[in-house]
């Protein structure tokens, strides 16, 4: 797509011409590591070790920029929290804010536009996102740690929190900006820039409708369970993965606890036939491991590919290797596997 539709344009067609708006752009690739590395190198505790200012540490729960990017798509509570903080000052009520991840240094893909209602402050502001997110483990709390965004790989730390605000965020309720969610991309002037205004804002892609993410290959993808119940309704998608039989991985995460569920799919419908099941939420006495886990373990959970083979194969051959990785990755012994 040409870089001359501006975001301005786009908003002008959704009726926003008159408000302002404010882009919030969370940074989950590289951009994290620098923030990090630059902030290390500053004075951020005082000489009895406190913190003096909020700062970003990655070594709790580090994830992968794709796992950061999966996690906010999947869960509206975190994304919305995760957004609804920021210094005191920078949003007044009735503003809009849109919402969005890094694709990398110089572009964002749009996820969600919010109304600015009230703020809140200090240890309430706290109080307002851990009742967004009760539900979620998304927030852990650390004695005098205030809260980690487990999901998201960081952690925030200050002894003191008068300049922290917790903004109530409403979703904006707009028919043209909801079908451009995960679809619209950005241009983003400065990585480390993290809130900006729409000034000079290029849109340079609009993905096609119903979009989910680009296919690309068997070994270089992991989907939530929420991608999964979308990907199964995608043509390109449905075409590849009933092309195959094979072995996957369902991986399940609960507060640091990881375990694995190693499966296999053989047959005429290959590896979709099994994973439709799994998006509609049916399972059988094969994956009793699975049934016992807690209820809406799905949303903190994820689904692989570990191996593909051809639908030719038999049976035997593709229960060899299935068998063979649950060895590996001693998924019987520690992990969700009865067989």
């Amino acid at each position: 797509m040409s870089n001359s539709l501006k975001l301005q344009d786009v908003l002008n067609l959704a009726g926003l011409g008159g408000f302002t708006i404010h882009l919030v752009r969370h940074s989950l690739q590289g951009d994290i590591d620098v923030a990090s590395e630059l902030l290390k190198s500053k004075d951020t505790h005082d000489s009895r070790g406190r913190a003096k200012k909020w700062f970003i540490d990655t070594r709790i729960s580090p994830l992968s920029a794709e796992a950061k990017l999966r996690n906010l798509r999947a869960n509206p509570s975190l994304l919305k929290g995760y957004t609804s903080h920021q210094v005191s000052g920078k949003f007044k009520k009735d503003e809009i804010v849109l919402a969005f991840a890094s694709t990398g240094g110089q572009s964002a893909e749009y996820l969600c536009a919010y109304r600015v209602g009230a703020s809140l402050q200090g240890f309430d502001a706290i109080k307002g996102i851990q009742d967004i997110v009760v539900d979620m483990p998304d927030i852990l709390n650390y004695g005098q740690t205030k809260y980690c965004w487990n999901d998201l790989g960081i952690s925030y730390v200050d002894e003191e929190v008068p300049n922290y605000t917790f903004y109530e965020f409403e979703p904006l309720e707009n028919r043209y900006l909801n079908g451009l969610q995960r679809r619209m991309i950005v241009s983003w002037q400065g990585a480390l820039q993290f809130i900006q205004y729409v000034n000079d804002k290029f849109v340079l892609e609009i993905r096609p409708e119903g979009f989910v993410r680009e296919w690309t290959n068997y070994d270089d993808f992991v989907l939530s369970f929420s991608e999964l119940r979308d990907v199964v309704n995608d043509s390109v998608w449905k075409e590849k993965l009933s092309s195959v039989c094979g072995v996957y991985l369902i991986t399940y995460e609960n507060y640091g606890e990881v375990k694995y569920y190693v499966g296999s799919a053989y047959g005429e419908d290959g590896i979709l036939g099994r994973w439709v099941g799994y998006a509609s939420g049916k399972f059988n006495n094969d994956n009793q491991g699975l049934i016992e886990l807690p209820i809406g373990w799905e949303k903190t959970a994820s689904i692989t590919m570990l191996k593909d083979m051809s639908k030719s194969s038999k049976k035997e051959a593709v229960i060899a290797v299935e068998t063979m990785y649950k060895e590996k990755l001693l998924s019987r012994k520690y992990g969700l596997n009865r067989n």
